[in-house]
């Protein structure tokens, strides 16, 4: 039998005998003052979020080059009034807020992460065209940072306490090829590790989505090779770029199973070659495969590999291979695998947010993504990822926009704050 983790007894001790249900705490935490102080707050803030936002854009933050954002958080968590904030060994910018329980006992982490995936010399200037604001990386994630730190703020404002403490995070790494090693060594090596209890991440959106499944990824760069040669005097030679068409074309033919969750793939880099008159001597694709279940991520990997056999022995079989065999060599494009994982739906975390998103007048909804929560629910933590309130458009690309709708912004930060409260539990 699987030991239960070490907080999970002390906070079974600290519970009440007759619990409140998540949906009569939440009913009862936004209907009191302290929390109609800490949405006033938020809604005399609203601009500041705005304004921080487009400050925290303007500093470049490409993978694995997040220090200049990282010390301007660090900065912004010392203006917010929150304890012992460090930068740590990764470049994470950690800040805590004290909650009422004893020193040193179980934490709520809430984290956003500072990288964007453009890279160095992007033009990172924000644009403003009447509600909507336009800048690579604005919305994911630096309306995030911009939303926890004003989480901070209303908290204090309002007087709201929490029986834990709460760790404020802005984590490195989250994009490209950073394998979560911000989230990583947070719940690994990093000082709070030991206390980290749940953990709630932050990213664009204002639909009160509940991110509950990390998507399981597998990407590969596939090497082809062959002897080359002249187009004219030695055609008929294997190529290297004909069995990676072939494996292409194997490998689309993959079906899903649709009652198992979402299972997408694609080639999505391909190249080779060095003159239109040669036969390549060497062509590389690169191959991307998700799934929500394990199991489907396994098949959709298995009919990869046989699909790459299979092309190979046919270019082999049909073409000349007196100067020597196309082979191929398969190398992960990934630092660390992301395995599929999952939060159970029942999980007190899960039950908590929908309740707090569904008391504010949101329909909350389970969701898929590949996100920070993905690395402490692969270690069994509780973790989930809400919205910070903000609707975005053609994230990840030049033309990024955030859409400001301060009613509906509003309402999402509000259900995210008061999730976040329940998780860390009222103190009264």
């Amino acid at each position: 039998m699987k030991s239960l983790p070490w907080w999970t007894a002390l906070l079974a001790m600290s519970a009440p005998a007759h619990a409140q249900t998540p949906e009569m705490a939440a009913r009862a935490l936004v209907g009191g003052g302290a929390f109609h102080k800490a949405q006033m707050r938020i809604a005399q803030d609203y601009d500041r979020i705005v304004e921080e936002t487009i400050r925290i854009t303007q500093v470049p933050a490409p993978p694995f080059r997040e220090s200049a954002r990282a010390a301007l958080l660090a900065g912004m968590m010392r203006d917010a009034d929150l304890a012992d904030v460090t930068i740590d060994a990764e470049g994470n910018v950690t800040g805590l807020r004290r909650g009422a329980a004893r020193a040193g006992g179980p934490l709520l982490a809430v984290g956003a992460h500072l990288d964007t995936v453009f890279p160095e010399g992007t033009d990172v200037h924000v644009r403003r065209e009447g509600h909507l604001l336009h800048a690579p990386g604005i919305t994911d994630n630096s309306v995030s940072l911009a939303v926890m730190l004003e989480l901070a703020r209303a908290l204090d404002a309002a007087g709201l306490k929490t029986r834990q403490d709460i760790l404020f995070v802005a984590n490195v790494g989250e994009e490209e090829r950073g394998a979560f090693r911000g989230v990583r060594y947070l719940l690994g090596q990093g000082p709070y590790a030991h206390r980290i209890a749940a953990f709630i991440g932050l990213e664009p959106g204002d639909s009160g989505g509940i991110t509950t499944t990390g998507v399981g990824v597998h990407r590969y760069d596939v090497t082809f090779t062959g002897p080359g040669g002249h187009s004219l005097f030695q055609f008929g030679l294997v190529s290297p770029v004909a069995a990676m068409a072939d494996a292409i074309v194997r490998f689309d033919r993959f079906q899903p199973d649709p009652a198992k969750g979402t299972t997408v793939f694609n080639v999505g880099l391909v190249k080779g070659g060095t003159s239109i008159n040669a036969i390549p001597a060497q062509a590389v694709m690169s191959v991307d495969m998700r799934s929500t279940d394990s199991a489907e991520l396994a098949r959709v990997e298995a009919w990869f590999r046989n699909a790459l056999a299979d092309a190979l022995a046919a270019e082999n079989a049909t073409r000349s291979t007196a100067n020597g065999a196309v082979a191929a060599q398969v190398a992960s494009a990934l630092p660390i695998e992301r395995p599929v994982t999952h939060v159970a739906e029942d999980a007190p975390l899960v039950l908590q947010a929908k309740a707090a998103i569904r008391a504010l007048g949101t329909s909350p909804a389970s969701r898929f993504g590949s996100a920070d929560s993905n690395i402490p629910q692969s270690l069994g933590i509780p973790a989930i990822t809400l919205d910070s309130g903000f609707k975005y458009i053609s994230p990840h690309s030049p033309q990024e926009t955030m859409v400001l709708d301060r009613p509906t912004n509003l309402r999402i930060i509000a259900g995210t704050l008061a999730a976040v409260v329940l998780a860390a539990g009222a103190a009264h």
